[in-house]
């Protein structure tokens, strides 16, 4: 049986933070989210994830029930750690022991070190220009494995040496646990590390195989913000290539954030300080201006958005231009060929095709047919202080400008309604209805500030 563990109980100080260091997000998930799916991939029968107390309930909550969480109650090491798990393997499986803050590692990397973790241990290595902070692989002059010395242990000839350990070990289980068996505290942490079976394996004639990986960017370890920030670069990078590839232009790649899924049609341009959040998909040749945030959304083809426009779980039909500064809201559907223009906010609607709200206006859980024009500074009063209520407007309606619609309310096709009106009841179709206050002139007026005292 094949089964991996996963160590993530580390305790953060270098992160300064309440928050668990494996959860800390990388654009659209945690940093252990990285690592596990890229396990997945691997099809273990097991995957173990040793954590520390105070993570529980929060693992449990972002990843449910799909793995095994085993709680390191003290921190005593990696190895201790690993030790935690033991009574839980099967007797006869091999496995593959991976840090939990490495999102950058590939399944290809992972297959290779399983193929020899059945039988023999197995560590993955990387060489590395700068390779402080990570353990060093100590070699005799044969170029066998002999040790794993940590970088706070290591003197000064080791810490010349550039091959590092990935924090990556493999081997039959029952072979570890013998080996840490025989693990001391003798560290300047006071730890039982998991690396020490390298050594203690040399001592007993076992051999160490090792594997390489190809970029020593793959086995980059996350332990500040500084470096949370550089591995967020690389991952950021990578979908910018790939968004590129896809047939779209990035007016500029490094200004372009893409913190979810995002599928484009052909001949898409996004402009610079774009952010796209869950899932979203653009349709041919569509146009995202700048600064726009488009979260969980579908845009269809020849679409404009136009910039500083913010579209949140709604859909948006075919040649519809939106914005600038438009506000879309959850749950909005808007139909072909409409406007939405400046400083204008929908919110729970459904708009049919060829609506008009060019500017100023507020359209919540409203449903409108097609040919709607909305004038300027028009809004629907969805909200009577304790519940929601619909607005409805039939097909081909004149919303005059300044008008207040208090909902609940039905206003039936071709009807008119005139500037500065507040409608609080149906509208028959076809009506013109004038809600306003008759304008008076008063001649001669003679204005407070003008008057004798």
């Amino acid at each position: 049986m094949f089964e991996v563990v996963v160590l993530a109980a580390g305790r953060s100080s270098r992160f300064k933070t309440g928050i668990p260091k494996v959860f800390h997000r990388l654009l659209d998930k945690p940093i252990l989210g990285y690592v596990l799916d890229t396990i997945e991939c691997i099809e273990p029968d097991r995957i173990y994830v040793v954590i520390n107390p105070s993570m529980e309930s929060e693992a449990s909550k972002l990843f449910g029930n799909k793995f095994h969480w085993v709680c390191q109650q003290e921190p005593l090491g990696t190895g201790h750690a690993f030790q935690q798990v033991l009574p839980h393997l099967q007797e006869d499986s091999y496995v593959l022991i991976v840090t939990g803050d490495s999102p950058l590692l590939s399944a290809d990397i992972l297959k290779r070190a399983k193929l020899l973790a059945e039988r023999e241990l197995v560590i993955v290595t990387a060489d590395m220009e700068n390779p402080k902070g990570y353990g060093r692989i100590v070699r005799d002059h044969n170029g066998t494995v002999t040790s794993i010395v940590e970088d706070c242990d290591a003197n000064e000839s080791q810490q010349t040496i550039t091959e590092i350990n990935s924090g990556i070990i493999g081997g039959p289980a029952n072979l570890i646990a013998e080996l840490l068996r025989g693990a001391t505290h003798a560290n300047s942490q006071n730890e039982i590390y998991l690396t020490e079976i390298a050594r203690l394996a040399a001592d007993r004639g076992e051999k160490v195989h090792t594997v390489a990986v190809g970029d020593p960017m793959e086995v980059l370890g996350i332990n500040d913000r500084s470096q949370l920030a550089e591995v967020e670069q690389i991952l950021l990078n990578r979908c910018r290539h790939e968004v590129m590839l896809a047939g779209t232009t990035l007016r500029d790649p490094l200004r372009f954030d893409l913190r979810g899924k995002l599928k484009t049609g052909i001949d898409c341009t996004i402009d610079v300080n774009v952010i796209i959040e869950g899932e979203v998909t653009l349709g041919d040749r569509t146009y995202i201006g700048p600064g726009c945030i488009l979260r969980d959304v579908k845009i269809g083809d020849d679409v404009s958005i136009q910039a500083y426009s913010i579209l949140d779980s709604a859909i948006v039909g075919n040649r519809c231009s939106i914005g600038p500064f438009a506000r879309i809201r959850p749950d909005t559907d808007i139909g072909e060929d409409s406007r939405i223009g400046n400083f204008v906010e929908i919110k729970n609607s459904k708009l049919g095709k060829r609506v008009r709200a060019s500017h100023l206006a507020y359209l919540g859980d409203a449903t409108l047919g097609d040919n709607v024009n909305i004038g300027a500074g028009a809004v629907t009063c969805n909200f009577d202080g304790q519940s929601k209520h619909e607005t409805m407007i039939g097909e081909d309606v004149f919303i005059g400008t300044n008008s207040t619609l208090v909902a609940p309310l039905y206003i039936e096709a071709e009807s008119f309604i005139a500037a500065g009106s507040t409608i609080t009841h149906d509208v028959k179709e076809r009506a013109l209805v004038v809600g306003r206050s008759r304008q008076r002139s008063i001649k001669r007026w003679n204005p407070p500030s003008r008057r004798k005292k």
